[in-house]
């Protein structure tokens, strides 16, 4: 159909040539998936813990919810990758623009903050050997890997830090302001 967007927003999430995990991360969610929600997202395994734990049917399908889906966009980043100088298989001819949640991509800023002894801090730094971010940093994606997006259009690029985590970016008035201007600009319709 040769169908092109008019514009792409990508709503705080990598590029798909961008691993959310390291080797051992990947390792971990095919082989330890408990252990491997205990370190990458705790909340998950709080959930499945609240709603009964191994056994129970409900909080079964969570944690094969959560670890398929990221499964599956971890293995299509790892065969982008593998592509080498062919990584990126299309380029949108429409500006894009790639709205990073400030306060995620920041997280390492906070916890290197607190005390070397805080279990948090602690919990963070055993994170960080999981995610496909630099080494330096526990967070799914740093900003290097958000940049990546630039590689995908052959138009402009728009970088937006937005003060918001990536759990609320979707409902924050910047992220509403920024996607409703440009789309009012293909109406005629200010905003």
């Amino acid at each position: 159909l040769a169908l092109e967007p008019l514009v792409v927003f990508a709503n705080d999430g990598p590029a798909p040539n961008v691993p959310t995990l390291s080797d051992e991360g990947y390792r971990m969610l095919c082989e330890d998936v408990l252990g491997f929600y205990k370190l990458f997202q705790p909340d998950t395994i709080r959930q499945y813990e609240a709603m009964g734990g191994k056994g129970n049917k409900n909080a079964e399908a969570l944690i094969q919810k959560w670890s398929r889906g990221l499964r599956l966009f971890e293995e299509h980043a790892r065969r982008t990758v593998a592509r080498g100088d062919e990584a990126v298989y299309h380029k949108f001819s429409c500006d894009l623009h790639v709205l990073v949640a400030k306060h995620s991509a920041d997280a390492d800023q906070s916890i290197d903050q607190l005390p070397e002894d805080n279990e948090r801090r602690q919990w963070w730094k055993r994170r960080k050997a999981i995610t496909g971010s630099a080494s330096e940093f526990g967070c799914n994606w740093d900003r290097d890997g958000f940049k990546k997006w630039s590689e995908w259009t052959s138009e402009d690029f728009y970088y937006h830090e937005v003060d918001t985590d990536h759990m609320t970016i979707k409902n924050s008035p910047l992220m509403q302001e920024l996607v409703f201007k440009e789309l009012g600009g293909f109406c005629g319709m200010d905003y």
